[in-house]
């Protein structure tokens, strides 16, 4: 993890919490009440991981992944409209 935080020019501690932020919001996406909350949240990650890959030339070949990500998380909050209060008629 070091080089890889190296090679972005972040700390190993800041790695590690993007990396748990980004487990947060997977886990929030598996859940109906949390889903919108998770996708803005990795929104915001891939967001920031789309200006890292822009400010890094040599490795603004993994910028599709981001941005595909982002495309994705759009899509997730756009289908789950309504679903919190159906699933809390059905507790």
């Amino acid at each position: 993890i070091n080089e890889l935080a190296a090679m972005f020019g972040h700390s190993a501690g800041f790695m590690k919490l993007i990396g748990g932020l980004e487990l947060l919001g997977g886990v929030g996406l598996l859940l109906p009440q949390t889903r919108k909350l998770a996708a803005l949240g990795l929104i915001g990650l891939m967001l920031g991981a789309i200006v890292t890959h822009v400010r890094m030339p040599e490795t603004l070949g993994m910028l599709p992944i981001p941005l595909l990500t982002a495309v994705a998380l759009v899509l997730v909050i756009k289908m789950s409209g309504g679903q919190e209060a159906t699933a809390a008629v059905g507790d």
